[in-house]
């Protein structure tokens, strides 16, 4: 089942990548003609964030490049960075903003096929800010071939900015529960604003926890090879209207329930890049 695993996250279907990036890529300039102000998203590079938005749409654009550019030779170097011969894991996600309190979601993952369909709920609004996401996951499971339909559960919390010394930072946490794999996940990000709407971001997540036995997800699957914590760093450009992250990461996961899964050994880095556009 690793190497099944493995292959499957290093090799993914050219052009299938294209047509959902191409698509991508229209949708969001046909929206960018559309005047609106700049806003906070939904999502950090990966981690969910409390609504603070009062109605209206979102379109996310998630993006990681298969390709490691840490591995392999300097030749085929901008090859590998950039997907042309390994291809790319893409997410698509829409989010109707119903009132401040309720958004719905909606979400298609090329990995494993994946459909994600739910809802979020505010919980606290302030200085603290806190939220619940249910969702409904039905996806292609790896090892058996079978589409699977399972649910998930996420807490957020992010506060205003805290000062320490001289660094201001904006933290946001993330819970999860994967109702699949029945485990725990967990992830930090920091916000360190910089200058004008640029901000430098980090995420750190915690290989999941299984309840039953107290073990982590890589050692439920027997040869599982998913042995390491994720992690992201990079930046995020806020404009009127969009906001930009370009980043480099151990993975190719997307959102918090999939870099709960841990990373392969010797996975490399990945260049990867994430989109949101308010309507």
């Amino acid at each position: 089942m690793a190497d099944a695993v493995y292959k499957y996250f290093r090799k993914f279907k050219e052009e299938k990548m294209r047509k959902v990036s191409l698509v991508a890529v229209f949708m969001l300039v046909a929206m960018s003609v559309m005047p609106t102000m700049g806003y906070n998203n939904s999502v950090l590079f990966n981690l969910v964030r409390p609504n603070s938005l009062s109605s209206g749409l979102e379109f996310i654009a998630q993006h990681r490049f298969a390709g490691s550019f840490t591995q392999g030779s300097v030749e085929n170097l901008v090859d590998r960075m950039f997907g042309l011969e390994d291809g790319a894991h893409i997410a698509v996600g829409l989010n109707y903003i119903l009132n401040k309190q309720f958004v719905l979601k909606s979400q298609y993952m090329t990995d494993q096929k994946e459909y994600d369909f739910g809802f979020s709920y505010l919980i606290t609004d302030g200085w603290l800010k806190s939220q619940i996401d249910i969702q409904r996951n039905s996806f292609i499971d790896l090892s058996s071939a079978q589409k699977n339909v399972a649910g998930s559960i996420l807490l957020s919390a992010e506060s205003d900015a805290v000062t320490v010394g001289a660094v201001s930072f904006i933290p946001l946490v993330n819970l999860s529960y994967d109702g699949y794999d029945q485990h725990y996940g967990a992830g930090l990000g920091l916000t360190f604003p910089l200058f004008d709407q640029t901000s430098f971001v980090t995420e750190f997540f915690t290989r999941g926890l299984n309840p039953a036995d107290n073990s982590q997800v890589g050692e439920i699957y027997n040869g599982n090879p998913f042995n390491n914590n994720a992690y992201s760093f990079g930046i995020k450009q806020e404009t009127d209207g969009h906001v930009f992250s370009l980043f480099v990461t151990n993975t190719t996961a997307i959102g918090t329930r999939q870099n709960a899964w841990g990373v392969p050994d010797d996975y490399g880095m990945h260049l990867a890049f994430t989109i949101s556009r308010y309507l």
